[in-house]
C-alpha cells in the first residue's frame, strides 16, 4: 500500500514506512548522492566523494526522514553530517575517515 501524506505537506516515494524511512531508501539516497556527484552540499566544505561513495550521506534538512523530497534532501560529507548531528561537534567521525576527507579538499583545492 502507498501511503499519501500530501495532506502533511510531506511525499512519500515508497511502499512501506520501516523504522521512520521508506523501505527503498537506500536506493533513493543511493540515486540522490549519484545525482549530486558525491558532491557535500555544505556551505563550507563541497568536497566530492566520487572515489569514495561512502563518505557521502544523504541528510533529511527537515528531520522526517520519510519525507524524501529532493527539497528535503541534502548530500553531506560524513564530517559535516556528524557536525551537523552534534551541533559542531563531529565527536564520531574515525580518524581515518577525517583524514581521508582532508585529503580529498586539499587534492581538490578546498583547503590549502
Amino acid at each position: 500500500m502507498d501511503y499519501d501524506l500530501k495532506n502533511k505537506n510531506k511525499i512519500l516515494i515508497g511502499t512501506e514506512i520501516k523504522n521512520n524511512y521508506p523501505n527503498n531508501w537506500d536506493e533513493i539516497s543511493r540515486a540522490y548522492r549519484m545525482s549530486r556527484e558525491y558532491r557535500c552540499e555544505e556551505k563550507d566544505c563541497g568536497v566530492i566523494m566520487k572515489k569514495y561513495p561512502n563518505l557521502s550521506v544523504a541528510h533529511h534538512i527537515n528531520g522526517c526522514h520519510f519525507d524524501v523530497r529532493p527539497k528535503n534532501i541534502k548530500v553531506l560529507c560524513e564530517e559535516c553530517y556528524q557536525k551537523r548531528l552534534y551541533r559542531g561537534d563531529a565527536i564520531h567521525l574515525s580518524q581515518k575517515v577525517s583524514n581521508l576527507l582532508q585529503r580529498l579538499r586539499r587534492e581538490q583545492g578546498i583547503i590549502p
